[in-house]
């Protein structure tokens, strides 16, 4: 990944935001063996500086992240806080990994990623 951790109190925190496929934050879970699990929706708060990425989605392993499962855009350095509808992802296995990545190089506060 291109990002570099930054300190920050109770969040997951990054700079170095370029709007490339390498700039991503990424979560998961591996399903146990001879399982199957059906999810239903995600609960998710994100927030952006200024200059941090402004049109955001949520990407998934199960399609090799080739499309979004959600896009949102963040406004200046509010919270946007979001219920995401995963019910059509059922019967996983194995291991999932879902991405939250830039759209695009459009920064919160309308301008360019910095």
């Amino acid at each position: 990944m291109g990002l570099s951790a930054s300190s920050t109190s109770n969040s997951i925190s990054s700079s170095g935001w370029t709007g490339e496929t390498t700039d991503y934050f990424s979560f998961g879970f591996t399903v146990a063996a001879g399982r199957e699990l059906d999810l239903g929706e995600l609960i998710i708060a994100t927030r952006s500086s200024n200059t941090g990425p402004g049109e955001l989605a949520l990407k998934y392993s199960g399609d090799n992240f080739g499309s979004n499962l959600a896009e949102w855009t963040q406004s200046g350095t509010n919270f946007n806080n979001q219920i995401i509808d995963l019910s059509s992802l059922t019967q996983l296995s194995g291991t999932v990994e879902f991405r939250i990545v830039s759209r695009s190089s459009t920064s919160a506060n309308g301008g360019t990623l910095s």
